[in-house]
């Protein structure tokens, strides 16, 4: 996946601040290393769960649609869950 920014609409600012994310949390993990998978979408631009880790070592489960031009949408950020994170440390690991 690659992407160089992002388009942050508002409504997607409040939604992850719901979940307790910010929007500089979900660029961290997205331009650091992290596990990208592209999901099954039925769109025409590419969905991906990217699993990753914050600079201040949070961890977090991001959707990101991706447009043409490594133009990035973030659908929704949050804490991953005990299994997401098993799944992360286990891909660092290799």
């Amino acid at each position: 996946m690659k992407i160089h920014e992002f388009i942050w609409s508002e409504d997607r600012i409040e939604h992850i601040a719901g979940h307790a994310v910010t929007p500089e949390e979900v660029e961290e993990v997205c331009f650091g290393r992290a596990f990208v998978q592209r999901a099954k979408s039925e769109g025409e631009n590419p969905v991906y769960y990217v699993l990753g880790q914050t600079e201040a070592g949070r961890y977090l489960f991001c959707v990101i649609i991706r447009f043409p031009g490594g133009v990035g949408y973030p659908v929704t950020a949050r804490s991953m869950t005990d299994k997401e994170r098993r799944r992360y440390q286990k891909w660092q690991r290799k």
